[in-house]
């Protein structure tokens, strides 16, 4: 397999968005009560990016999996990764 490789850290970000169940307490399946309601429950979504040279993760966590969160998270990664020193 050919892998492409920028030897400059912030040349290639590898994007990645990632759903996660959100619970605010035990769920029936552990307590066997179904009484309780689920307030608060839901989803949040795990926005990843991963530099190609220093293989260094940024990750951040929004509400929804939509184009202006996935655009807010990009540019926190390229703030992080232009503010740190990644290698």
């Amino acid at each position: 397999m050919l892998r492409c490789e920028y030897a400059k850290p912030g040349d290639l970000l590898y994007l990645e968005i990632k759903k996660l169940g959100r619970f605010r307490h035990s769920t029936h399946r552990a307590t066997g009560s179904r009484q309780r309601t689920l307030d608060g429950a839901g989803s949040e979504f795990v926005h990843l990016a991963i530099d190609d040279a220093s293989r260094i993760a940024f990750s951040s966590l929004h509400p929804y999996e939509r184009g202006n969160n996935a655009c807010r998270a990009l540019l926190q990664a390229l703030h992080y990764y232009r503010n740190s020193d990644t290698g």
